[in-house]
């Protein structure tokens, strides 16, 4: 692979990346499939494995650490087992974790899988899901000690990644007040956004919805002959300076000042887990805006989330595999080195 991209990766693992946003718990409970209960037509299960993974704004700190960049994660857990739980998990991983801890469960989401004993989740089949959470807003107090908290993070950072799972992390005073930070030290805001109103994310330097959220930040359905004009629809909504649409399968469509516009392909590796890929580009894409061109920082951003999509409980993606899933690709330095008008 290209000196070029070695060289944008070292710089990469020298930044500091400070994270706002909702953290979960996710919990895979494996189980099998027994008999019918007598007394309800419901089926009795047996349960024989239970893993554990931090997610949400914690898939992109793992990423991110995993890459050697230096992370703050700024959010609020329950004083529950949950909390406690996600905590050492994300601070396992060497992440700085900044959490308040409020009178409210943190969320969860509790799979149950039938399938075999070590066997992958992917093989088996998903019976139900339970959930667990309250995803009104922090409160006032909690939100003036996040803010603060952010305000002080920034001014240490090289890049800030909102992670916005509208589980109450990320009202609109804290989004504002962190994008505001953050231009005010000129570093890049990135916003991996879930909120269907655009408008709270204005002045970031970039959204990256899925076609979903695109759809839903804009009042329309995503074809993907019309990807780009949505994404410069919701630039302008939005008032950000660039829209990196994630497009799964096919990559994104990224539109920017100017009439700066471009497509990144998806370079997908094994597809074990498809989970946690939009958290892994959005953390590799800030990391690397922090050092490099919009393009460059979406093709890492890419590789980044391809190769998360072999890992199941851990999205670690380290510098060594982004360069071999660079040649595997055929990613060139000619594709590297290439600019866009603006980008």
């Amino acid at each position: 692979m290209s000196a070029g991209l070695a060289e944008l990766l070292a710089a990469v693992a020298r930044t500091r990346v400070c994270i706002v946003g909702d953290v979960l718990l996710d919990v895979f409970t494996r189980v099998h499939a027994g008999r019918v209960c007598p007394d309800a037509p419901a089926l009795i299960v047996r349960e024989h494995d239970v893993t554990y993974r931090a997610s949400g704004a914690a898939l992109a700190a793992q990423a991110l650490r995993s890459l050697g960049v230096d992370v703050q994660l700024i959010t609020v857990l329950g004083g529950d087992d949950a909390g406690r739980r996600v905590a050492r998990l994300i601070r396992r991983d060497g992440t700085s974790l900044k959490a308040v801890t409020v009178d409210r469960p943190t969320p969860s989401k509790n799979r149950i899988i039938a399938g075999h004993p070590g066997g992958a989740r992917a093989a088996g089949q998903v019976l139900l899901r339970l959930d667990r959470e309250d995803a009104t807003d922090v409160t006032s107090p909690v939100e003036a000690v996040l803010i603060g908290t952010a305000r002080e993070a920034i001014g240490r950072s090289n890049a800030v990644l909102l992670s916005d799972y509208t589980k109450g992390v990320c009202t609109p005073a804290l989004t504002q007040a962190v994008i505001e930070a953050s231009r005010a030290v000129g570093i890049p805001v990135i916003v991996d956004p879930k909120h269907p109103d655009a408008t709270r994310y204005a002045g970031a330097t970039v959204l990256t919805p899925n076609l979903a959220e695109l759809a839903a930040m804009t009042g329309r359905r995503t074809e993907t002959s019309e990807v780009r004009d949505l994404a410069r629809r919701l630039r302008t909504v939005a008032d950000v300076e660039w829209v990196l649409a994630t497009r799964d399968a096919e990559g994104l469509t990224a539109v920017g000042p100017d009439g700066a516009q471009f497509d990144v392909p998806a370079f997908p590796d094994d597809v074990i887990d498809v989970a946690g890929a939009g958290d892994v580009f959005a953390g590799a894409l800030a990391a690397a805006l922090a050092c490099a061109l919009m393009r460059r920082a979406a093709v890492v951003g890419s590789l980044a989330a391809g190769l998360s999509l072999r890992h199941e409980a851990h999205k670690q993606v380290t510098p060594e595999e982004l360069l071999k899933a660079a040649d595997r690709h055929a990613v060139t330095s000619w594709f590297l080195d290439m600019e866009v008008q603006g980008a």
